[in-house]
């Protein structure tokens, strides 16, 4: 049985999502080393974040102690040399 062929906006739009999510592994793969690194270059200390989720604190609560209170969602795009602001990027590229 032969196969179909695939047409080719079907072919580029195909490389694109794959280039587009090997960035965005390379990325989330990189951040938390970035985060772990530079415990100080961090939006919200990852040692504090860590306990926190262990010792199940609502995600309000963790804000409003790390930072008085989430940044929004977009947060990200002003802190974008941090380390949790650069694996927020990544997550949105993938």
């Amino acid at each position: 049985m032969k196969r179909p062929k695939i047409s080719r906006p079907q072919t580029i739009y195909g490389g694109i999502i794959y280039w587009f999510s090997i960035v965005a592994t390379v990325v989330c793969t990189i951040g938390p080393v970035i985060v772990i690194s530079f415990i100080n270059n961090n939006i919200m200390n990852p040692h504090y974040l860590f306990s926190a989720i262990w010792k199940g604190k609502d995600a309000e609560v963790v804000w409003q102690v790390a930072r008085g209170g989430f940044p929004g969602g977009h947060f990200w795009l002003h802190n974008l040399t941090m380390g949790d602001g650069f694996t927020q990027f990544g997550l949105v590229i993938g």
